[in-house]
C-alpha cells in the first residue's frame, strides 16, 4: 500500500489493500498457505536451522528499529501532516477533530487502560516463559540458559519498547495515535486512511523514501512476525509430541526419522494451523480467539491458580514427594499458593478489564457470536478431547492416569 501511495499507483494500493483483508480473500489465503509450509518446513528441519532464521529474524529486527527510530527522530507532526495531505489529501487537524466528536480528549489518561496494558505485556511475558521453560529440558546448563533466556528477553522488550514507542510519539504525535484509536473502535479508521493506519502504515507520510519503507515499515514488520509466528508454532508441535508420549494422542506423533524430527507432530501442527486459519479466511467466528487471545489465556489461568492454590493439600502425596525447590514457603505459606492467589486475582482482573468493557451496548451483539464459538473451540474441544482419550485408553486396558501421579521432574 505505501509503495501505491508513494508512486500514485492505484494498483499496487489495492494490492496492498487486498492482502490486508482478514476474510474473504483467495489471495490472502494462497500466501498464508504458502507461509504456513514454509514455517512448518524449517520447524521439521530441525533446531539448528531454526535457531538460524530466529537470529535472522534478531538481526533484522535491529535494523528495522534503527531506520524506523532515524526516520521518525528526523521528522515530527507537522511533517506527518504534510505527508498526509500530500499523499491522500488527509487533514491532520480534521482527524483529530473527528475523533474529538466520537468522545476522544487530548491529554486523557486511563487508569483502567494503563492497568491493562500492563497486565497484558505481563501475560505476554508469562506466556513467552511457557516457551523458554519447555525447551529447557532439551539445553545443556538449564541453570544459566533460563535465567539468561527469561530475564534478558523482558529486559530486550522493555529496551525495544521505550525506543519504539519514543520515537513515535516523537515523529507522529501521540494525539494523532490516541485518535486512530478512538476512530478504529468506532470502526470509522478505514473510511479515512482507506486502509487500516497501523504505525508502520504511518511511516509513509514521515518519508517517502523506498528503500527504508522497505526496510523500516511494513515489509521488514511481516518477514519478522512471519519468524515469530514460527516460534509460537515450535511450542505446540513439542508439545503434540509430548502428548502423545503421554499416551494423550496417538503414539505415531512421537515417532522421529532419521534426523530425530518428530515428522508426524509437524505434520499434525501443520494441519491444524492450516485447518484454522483457512476457517479464518472464510469467516470471522474463530477471529474472536485473535482479539481475545489474552482473555481466553487469563480465562484458562483462573483453573490453573485455583489448583495451584489447593495443590498442596488436595494433593498431599504429590506434595511431599516434590523437589525441594517446589515446597519453598513464603511468610509461612507455600510459594505456590501464594503464586495462585495472586494468579487468581489478575487473572479474573484481566477477564474483566478485557471483556466486560467490549461488550457494553450494540457492540455485544456484533462480538457475542464470535467470541462464544472461539471460546467453545479452545477451551472445550481440549477437554472434550482429554476425557476421549482416557475413555480410549481405558478400554485399552491402558491406565493413563497413574501417568499423573507425580510431578515430571522437568
Amino acid at each position: 500500500m505505501q509503495f501505491g501511495l508513494v508512486y500514485k499507483n492505484t494498483a499496487l494500493f489495492n494490492l496492498g489493500t487486498e492482502i490486508a483483508k482478514p476474510q474473504g480473500s483467495i489471495l490472502v489465503w494462497i500466501l498464508g498457505s504458502i507461509s504456513l509450509m514454509l514455517s512448518f518446513y524449517v520447524i521439521y528441519r530441525g533446531i539448528k536451522l531454526f535457531m538460524k532464521f530466529v537470529w535472522g529474524a534478531m538481526i533484522l529486527t535491529w535494523i528495522m528499529l534503527a531506520i524506523y527510530a532515524g526516520v521518525m527522530l528526523s521528522v515530527n507532526p507537522d511533517i506527518v501532516a504534510a505527508g498526509m495531505k500530500t499523499l491522500q489529501n488527509i487533514d491532520y487537524q480534521a482527524v483529530l477533530n473527528q475523533a474529538a466528536s466520537l468522545g476522544w480528549q487530548k491529554g486523557f489518561f486511563s487508569v483502567a487502560a494503563t492497568i491493562m496494558a500492563g497486565i497484558t505485556y505481563m501475560n505476554l511475558t508469562c506466556l513467552g516463559s511457557t516457551y523458554s521453560a519447555n525447551i529447557a529440558g532439551e539445553i545443556k546448563r538449564v541453570d544459566k540458559a533460563q535465567p539468561l533466556a527469561q530475564y534478558g528477553s523482558i529486559f530486550l522488550f522493555i529496551i525495544y519498547y521505550q525506543i519504539y514507542t519514543y520515537v513515535t510519539y516523537h515523529g507522529v504525535g501521540i494525539d494523532l495515535l490516541q485518535a486512530i484509536s478512538k476512530l478504529n473502535s468506532a470502526g470509522q479508521d478505514a473510511a479515512i486512511f482507506k486502509a487500516f493506519p497501523q504505525i508502520p502504515y504511518l511511516l509513509v507520510y514521515a518519508t517517502q523514501n523506498p528503500i527504508l519503507l522497505l526496510l523500516g515499515g511494513p515489509f521488514a514488520w511481516g518477514l519478522i512476525n512471519w519468524v515469530g509466528a514460527m516460534g509460537l508454532a515450535f511450542a505446540p508441535v513439542r508439545n503434540l509430541f509430548a502428548y502423545a508420549f503421554d499416551g494423550m494422542l496417538p503414539p505415531k506423533l512421537n515417532e522421529v526419522n532419521r534426523r530425530g524430527s518428530p515428522v508426524y507432530a509437524v505434520l499434525t501442527g501443520f494441519i491444524i494451523s492450516w485447518f484454522q486459519f483457512t476457517v479464518n479466511c472464510i469467516t470471522p467466528l474463530l477471529s474472536a480467539y485473535q482479539t481475545y487471545t489474552i482473555t481466553i489465556w487469563f480465562f484458562g489461568w483462573i483453573f490453573l491458580s485455583i489448583a495451584a492454590i489447593i495443590f498442596p493439600w488436595k494433593r498431599k502425596d504429590i506434595w511431599e514427594k516434590a523437589p525441594e525447590v517446589t515446597r519453598q514457603k513464603i511468610f509461612g505459606a507455600p510459594a505456590i499458593v501464594v503464586a495462585g492467589v495472586l494468579g487468581l486475582i489478575i487473572s479474573l482482573a484481566a477477564v474483566y478489564f478485557t471483556l466486560v468493557p467490549s461488550l457494553i451496548g450494540a457492540s455485544v451483539y456484533a462480538q457475542l457470536p464470535a467470541l462464544l464459538t472461539s471460546f467453545g473451540f479452545y477451551m472445550i474441544l481440549p477437554i472434550v478431547l482429554y476425557y476421549y482419550s482416557m475413555s480410549v485408553n481405558k478400554k485399552r486396558g491402558v491406565p493413563i492416569e497413574k501417568r499423573f501421579k507425580e510431578v515430571p521432574p522437568d
